[in-house]
C-alpha cells in the first residue's frame, strides 16, 4: 500500500522554524523516520505545469501543459487549460492495465476524472461543473447527497476579503471524511490525496509569516494539514509506504 499526501506549495521555510518549535508531530514524525529533501520544481513552477510533471514523469514539452491558460486555434484569445490537455499518459492509466486499486483526490488539473480501477476526484479545474468530476459518476451523486456542497479547498478561502482559517478547517475534514468513506468502499493500493491550503495563504498571507511567524494563518495552516497527514496515515495503517 502506498498513500501519497500532496501539500501544495508547501515548504520547509515554513515547515523547519515550526519543527524546531515542536509543532507538526505528524510531518516531523515523517521526516524523521524517513528521508526528507527539498525537490527542483519545474521551469516555471506553475501549479499545472507541476503537478501534470509529477503525475507523467515528463517534462511539458511532452505533456504539453505548461501554464493555466493557452492561446486558442485563432491565436488571438486565451482558453483555461485542464486535465484534458495531457498528452501523456499519467501513472495512473499504466497501473490501470496491471488492474491496481486506485484512489485520486482532488489532484490539480485532473478534469475529466481519470478512469480508475476504484474512485477519482478531479482537481480544481473542475472548477462548479459537476459533469466529470467524480468516478465513477455514482461517487459524485453519492457524495451530494451525503454532504450537500462540497468543500474541496478548490477556491481562495477569503470571507469579506479576510483570509477564513474556518473554510480551510472546514475543507480539510470533509475531504478526509470523503476520503476515509470512499477508501472503507473501494480498498485502494495506492492513495493520492492532495490539500492545496498552503498554497491559498502563502497567497494572502506570506506578509504575517514574515512578521508573526508561528502566530500567523500561514502557521495555522500547517496545523490543519500535520492533522490531515496524521488522519491519513492512520487510515493507511502500519504497513503503508507513505510519501508527502
Amino acid at each position: 500500500v502506498l498513500t501519497i499526501i500532496g501539500l501544495d506549495s508547501a515548504t520547509f521555510d515554513v515547515v523547519d522554524p515550526m519543527l524546531a518549535a515542536g509543532e507538526l508531530p505528524n510531518i516531523g514524525r515523517a521526516c524523521r523516520e524517513g528521508s526528507r529533501g527539498v525537490l527542483r520544481s519545474t521551469t516555471h513552477p506553475l501549479t499545472p505545469h507541476a503537478w501534470s510533471t509529477i503525475v507523467t514523469g515528463v517534462n511539458a514539452g511532452r505533456h504539453g501543459i505548461w501554464d493555466f491558460t493557452e492561446r486558442d486555434e485563432s491565436g488571438y484569445q486565451l482558453r483555461l487549460v485542464n486535465g484534458s490537455f495531457r498528452r501523456a499518459p499519467a501513472f495512473w492509466d499504466r497501473l490501470r492495465r496491471s488492474e491496481r486499486r486506485l484512489g485520486i483526490v482532488n489532484v490539480p488539473f485532473t478534469w475529466p476524472a481519470p478512469e480508475v480501477d476504484g474512485f477519482a476526484i478531479a482537481g480544481f479545474d473542475a472548477a462548479a461543473r459537476e459533469q466529470g468530476l467524480t468516478f465513477p459518476a455514482s461517487v459524485g451523486e453519492e457524495l451530494r447527497r451525503r454532504y450537500g456542497s462540497l468543500e474541496l479547498d478548490n477556491r481562495f478561502p477569503l470571507k469579506n476579503g479576510q483570509f477564513d482559517l474556518d473554510l480551510v478547517r472546514r475543507a480539510a475534514a470533509q475531504k478526509l471524511e470523503i476520503v476515509e468513506w470512499l477508501a472503507e468502499r473501494f480498498d485502494p493500493e495506492l492513495l493520492f490525496v492532495v490539500f492545496m491550503a498552503a498554497d491559498h495563504v502563502h497567497h494572502i498571507c506570506w506578509n504575517d509569516w514574515e512578521a508573526e511567524g508561528l502566530q500567523s494563518p500561514v502557521a495555522d495552516v500547517y496545523r490543519v494539514l500535520d492533522e490531515a497527514v496524521g488522519r491519513l496515515v492512520e487510515l493507511s495503517g502500519p504497513d503503508a509506504n507513505l510519501m508527502i
